[in-house]
């Protein structure tokens, strides 16, 4: 937890809890469910508030198709510490710091909701990200999502640095790759981009992105259909003559 999240949270009082997974792990929600419960939160916090995680690869934001079990959880960033204080006005018996999701937790109708500030898993979000972030509007709101090229290195940067590369997160980079070939409301993914923050904040060695890119390469065709081949293919192309 960051010091400016650290001492609001001190002074508001939000208690701390330890979460307890099984809870959660097992639910079976819709992504309609989940979006929903996004879009509360945005209109909740005025629209200061980013999504990011495996939700963001959903065939209704970054992603093309669903590809893999729904997301059980939210991953958020707040734009400010006025989200602090706003989730504390509204959810003040329901909010907790934690350490073992997010710096702050909220469970929302029954989804688990994490929010930091500033820092996210240890690592100091940079400016651009508040800079790259997408929004995406829907007949009952809008949210804020990551951008697919932050999305797609800090997948990378948590198997890299866990030592342990993750199946979920080869087939959400996958879905978020080959999406823009498929929705006319993505834009291209920018290959420049995510070399330079791959080896930015994921790794500096080539080697170990090349060893992460092969992972997906095995990982993530398994679920696309022929026709998606061809275009995924030239994905993974582009992804390693960017780094």
């Amino acid at each position: 937890m960051g010091e400016k999240l650290s001492k609001i949270s001190a002074s508001l009082g939000i208690p701390e809890k330890s979460i307890d997974w099984k809870l959660y792990m097992n639910a079976n929600r819709s992504e309609e469910k989940i979006i929903d419960a996004m879009l509360d939160i945005d209109d909740c916090l005025r629209q200061e508030v980013i999504v990011m995680g495996g939700m963001c690869a959903n065939s209704h934001i970054l992603g093309h198709r669903p590809m893999r079990k729904a997301s059980n959880d939210l991953d958020c960033i707040l734009l400010n510490e006025r989200g602090v204080y706003s989730l504390y006005s509204l959810f003040r018996n329901s909010l907790f710091k934690t350490e073992s999701f997010g710096d702050l937790f909220l469970d929302y109708n029954g989804i688990p909701v994490g929010f930091d500030l500033e820092y996210t898993h240890g690592w100091k979000i940079p400016e651009q990200f508040f800079k790259d972030v997408v929004r995406f509007n829907f007949d009952k709101g809008g949210l804020n999502s990551i951008s697919p090229e932050f999305l797609i290195t800090l997948k990378a940067k948590r198997s890299i640095s866990k030592e342990k590369f993750y199946g979920k997160d080869a087939v959400d980079t996958v879905n978020i790759l080959i999406a823009p070939s498929y929705k006319q409301n993505l834009d291209k993914i920018n290959y420049n981009k995510i070399g330079y923050l791959m080896k930015q904040y994921a790794s500096n060695s080539t080697d170990e992105l090349n060893k992460y890119i092969d992972f997906i390469e095995v990982k993530g065709r398994n679920p696309l259909k022929k026709k998606e081949i061809p275009i995924f293919d030239e994905c993974l192309s582009n992804l390693r003559d960017s780094i």
